[in-house]
Formats: C-alpha cells, sequence, structure tokens
C-alpha cells in the first residue's frame, strides 16, 4: 500500500511481480515510476508519472491506471487491461509485448508507435533479422 503524504517514488530497474497496488486517494496521489512495473493486479485506481516506465505484466482488473508521460511495454510482457481502462498522456511505444482489451479501453492522448514486424514468405514474424 503506498499512502504517504506526499509523492510516492517507486524506483525498480528490473521489477519484481507485486501482487498488488492499492493506492489512498488516487486522484490526489501519483506514483513516480522508472523502469518495469509488474502488477498481479490492482488493487485501486492508479495515477504513474512516467520516469522511463516499462509496463510489464498487469491485469488492471476492471480499474483506472492513468500514465502521465511517455512510456512502452517490456519485452515479453503482456498489460490485461481487463474491463478496466488505461489511460497513457503521452506517446505509447508498442514494439514488443502484448495489449489484451478484454472489455476495457484503451486510451493514447499522444502517439501510438507501433514496430512493423517483417514476415518471411509463409507469413511468420522475421526473429531477430534473420528469415
Amino acid at each position: 500500500m503506498l499512502n504517504g503524504k506526499s509523492a510516492q517514488n517507486v524506483y525498480f530497474g528490473n521489477c519484481p511481480t507485486l501482487n498488488e497496488i492499492y493506492v489512498t486517494n488516487p486522484d490526489k496521489r501519483e506514483i513516480i515510476w522508472n523502469g518495469n512495473m509488474n502488477v498481479t493486479r490492482l488493487g485501486s485506481d492508479i495515477n504513474v508519472k512516467s520516469e522511463n516506465l516499462k509496463l510489464g505484466n498487469i491485469d488492471i482488473a476492471g480499474l483506472c491506471m492513468v500514465v502521465n508521460g511517455d512510456c512502452s511495454i517490456a519485452g515479453g510482457c503482456s498489460v490485461d487491461i481487463d474491463g478496466g481502462l488505461l489511460t497513457i498522456n503521452g506517446d505509447l511505444n508498442h514494439s514488443t509485448g502484448t495489449i489484451i482489451c478484454n472489455n476495457g479501453t484503451l486510451n493514447i492522448n499522444g502517439t501510438y508507435y507501433m514496430e512493423n514486424a517483417s514476415l518471411t514468405d509463409d507469413g511468420k514474424p522475421v526473429l531477430n533479422g534473420d528469415p
């Protein structure tokens, strides 16, 4: 539970998976997050200021997550909006990983960058530049 009376700063280079994040008064408290964010599920709505934020394995679980700033998705990770709302007030670089809407809503108030994968003759993605 993050419930301090001032800015909540979280700095993880390679975040372990947190079971749940619960923020008291999320509309008044913004978490400043640097690095990978892996959360089994959100326990409350959450506002995050991105400091090189990489969304990892996260289940929004019907709640609301707002990211203020640019972010990306960590390699091999999956963001499940799961009936909730993910709003990114900045750019999203989606060159790896997966976003699953699952009856949820994704709002990007910036540019959504998607890397185009090269395909082999039989339609499979080219990995590491090798056909």
